[in-house]
């Protein structure tokens, strides 16, 4: 096992992280309540109206959680992650506490806005890879996650051929779609209610940022993380079978890990609370989000494919289009189609209407790949 020669690269990230964060806190007191950036000033009669624009705004923050005992707990956390970062420079040994610590005080920084996001994100990336030092960050966890997210080639040749990664593939595949289902449930549940309440509620989410929360909104994540599994056995059979057919043997298991490890984007769905769109446009922004994680994690699979199969890109192409078709078929009518889908409650899902455009653009897909050699067996 390689290992990391010194712990300045997570210091780094943890020592930032806290300053986000801290700064996030101070403004967050500062205001009163959320940050909110918005795309304009706007009037609150103009965001339910009959020719309401297309406005948004991205809040960080939840209004009504800015009080002094709040506020508190927020810079103590900020502080804890900064001295973390120090004592993990110095005391590397206490690791695994001080990860622990910094990934609880990450978590705990949403409530202000979690350093702008990216703060939330570095306490948490460096509290993960600094339980795992001294393991080289490249081979931990959060490190394999970051590599295939950014179509790192050489990760998959690892994934594939070490049959021993096959647990950290399914933590996962079950830690990106515990955090989609947070983000997707959070936002499902305030868009019912700012729906429902167009002249009260929908003005303070929008406006103010105040954000409502119920035990509803845990279902889509213990629920995505068990559909996820079957998913993945589906999407995992449909690329193994469509391997075979144009003439590529391979082991399921190497498909199998690798299509773990391609969900990584899927994990990005956790921000769309984050912004909200003027009423008749609510379900714009998660369509964004979906069709570019989900497009995103298509190119890993051909990345990866590609790695482990030691293929060209058309191959490739051919192998995850003609899967993904199938694929995307079957999750359509299983987990997406009002009338045929599984219920899942308060979850948002990417609609296509009329159906026909579905099916052109899978037609168009395939079509492509004809042209370019994709689905030829030499």
């Amino acid at each position: 096992m390689e290992r990391e020669k010194s712990p300045m690269r997570i210091t780094v990230m943890m020592f930032i992280g806290g300053i986000l964060i801290l700064l996030n806190a101070l403004l967050f007191a500062s205001n009163g309540g959320a940050i909110i950036w918005s795309s304009s000033a706007i009037q609150p009669q103009n965001l339910t109206g009959a020719k309401q624009p297309l406005w948004w705004r991205l809040g960080f923050g939840y209004r009504g959680l800015a009080n002094f005992t709040t506020l508190m707990i927020l810079l103590v956390a900020a502080v804890v992650i900064v001295f973390s970062a120090i004592a993990f420079f110095m005391k590397p040994r206490y690791n695994k506490m001080l990860g622990i610590s910094t990934i609880i005080c990450g978590i705990i920084s949403l409530v202000s806005g979690g350093g702008f996001i990216i703060g939330m994100i570095l306490a948490v990336g460096s509290g993960l890879l600094a339980l795992e030092f001294p393991k080289k960050a490249e081979e931990t966890f959060f490190g394999r996650i970051y590599r295939a997210a950014r179509f790192d080639s050489s990760v998959f040749k690892s994934v594939g051929d070490d049959p021993t990664i096959s647990k950290q593939a399914v933590l996962t595949l079950m830690f990106v779609n515990l955090l989609s289902g947070i983000g997707i449930g959070l936002y499902a549940y305030n868009s019912s209610i700012m729906v429902n309440n167009p002249n009260t509620l929908l003005q303070r989410i929008l406006l103010f940022g105040e954000m409502r929360f119920d035990a509803t909104i845990f279902t889509p994540p213990i629920v995505f993380m068990g559909i996820a599994i079957i998913k993945w056995v589906i999407l995992t059979g449909l690329l193994y079978i469509a391997a075979l057919s144009l003439g590529v043997k391979t082991g399921g298991e190497k498909i199998g890990r690798v299509v773990a490890f391609a969900y990584a984007p899927i994990a990005l769905q956790f921000f769309i609370p984050f912004v909200f769109t003027s009423d008749a446009y609510l379900n714009l922004w998660p369509s964004i989000v979906f069709i570019v994680t989900n497009v995103w994690v298509a190119i890993i699979l051909m990345v990866g494919l590609k790695q482990i199969m030691e293929i060209g890109f058309p191959k490739a192409f051919g192998i995850v289009t003609s899967a993904g078709s199938a694929y995307y078929l079957i999750n359509y009518f299983m987990f997406i189609k009002p009338e045929t889908a599984i219920r899942i409650s308060r979850t948002i899902s990417l609609l296509i209407y009329p159906e026909e455009y579905m099916l052109l653009g899978i037609f168009a897909i395939l079509a492509f790949g004809v042209l370019i050699g994709a689905f030829t067996k030499k």
